[in-house]
């Protein structure tokens, strides 16, 4: 009868310790490392956000971009070109500014500035002016180079709203003009702007002729004389 009472007490106590380690209590996850299951991250520690087909995350797109301008397009005036104001004497020199070759340009027949035989008389580079010209208006670009100086002259006049610059373009103008005196060092070089009845923009380049000395000159826009 003992024998009996202790094996029921036996297996009662077996029960209790397998009711206590399968269910006692509530169990939660752990990690191997002990902690919490973390997320997928990148090897800086933070979650990685998403990527272009390159493998890249995308950055925003820089709302000053410039795009490259299409080969055809305008542009606001030719390269170092200043604006001056009608009759009042502006400073400038043949030493530096635009050095693109314009022989070729000026020898178009919708320009017609100078023949290509003339091209040592206006060499790059070229100080560029330009200022609107009203309709009524009879004008004389007036270049005066320092002393020792030899300077050259080429006028013309395009449409009175187009700021571009025409011989990067390679399009014709209204009418285009030198200086036909070419005086030599230290003399004054002129041309003649007449509109009548429609206004335009007038684009003036100073140069110096090849061989001669480059320097400093005095441009002015005034009344024909």
């Amino acid at each position: 009868m003992m024998n009996q009472t202790m094996a029921g007490g036996w297996f009662l106590a077996s029960v209790a310790l397998l009711t206590v380690g399968c269910g006692g209590g509530d169990s939660q996850p752990t990690e191997r490392d002990g902690g919490v299951s973390p997320g997928p991250v990148d090897a800086g520690g933070v979650s990685p956000g998403p990527v272009d087909a390159g493998g890249v995350s995308p950055g925003p797109v820089d709302a000053g971009a410039v795009r490259p301008v299409d080969a055809g397009a305008a542009v606001a005036g030719c390269p170092t070109q200043t604006e001056i104001v009608f009759n009042s004497p502006t400073r400038g020199t043949t030493t530096a500014g635009w050095t693109e070759d314009l022989t070729r340009w000026f020898a178009q027949s919708n320009v017609a500035c100078a023949p290509a035989t003339m091209s040592a008389r206006f060499p790059a580079p070229f100080a560029v002016f330009s200022l609107p010209v009203p309709r009524a208006s009879d004008w004389d670009v007036v270049v005066t180079p320092d002393a020792g100086v030899d300077v050259n002259l080429i006028t013309w006049t395009q449409s009175p709203t187009d700021t571009s610059c025409y011989p990067t373009r390679g399009i014709g103008v209204v009418s285009c003009d030198y200086s036909t005196s070419m005086g030599g060092p230290g003399a004054a070089e002129t041309t003649r702007v007449n509109a009548t009845t429609n206004p335009y923009r007038m684009v003036i380049l100073v140069t110096t002729p090849q061989g001669g000395t480059r320097g400093g000159f005095s441009v002015t826009v005034r009344p024909h004389a």
